[in-house]
């Protein structure tokens, strides 16, 4: 970037800083989000002290497990039934090419 390009952008920041700070509905907006992040993370902080204190936390990590589990065992069998039929029509293909060829010769 040039040094005139650094000017013009520090300038724009500075101004947009300013105008923005100065502004009673942005302040407002800031003011609102600000109360509820706190709360959000608060709440969430709240929430991970509940589970370290409770049996849940095991009882979710068990469940979970459970869930990648079975999905391992889903995305296994998917993955044998790809291939099978994969296999199926490869073979089919071959089938029907030697068709062709042969109907061609015919001719």
């Amino acid at each position: 970037m040039s040094f005139f390009q650094r000017i013009a952008s520090y300038l724009a920041n500075h101004f947009a800083a300013d105008a923005l700070a100065k502004n009673k509905a942005f302040q407002r907006f800031a003011s609102f989000t600000h109360m509820h992040v706190s709360k959000a993370s608060e709440k969430s902080a709240e929430a991970a002290a509940k589970l370290k204190t409770s049996g849940e936390a095991k009882k979710i990590l068990d469940e979970t497990t459970k869930t990648a589990s079975t999905i391992q065992v889903f995305f296994r069998s998917f993955a044998d039934n790809v291939k099978k039929n994969y296999k199926e029509l490869e073979e089919e293909g071959k089938r029907l090419e030697e068709m062709e060829r042969t109907k061609k010769q015919q001719k």
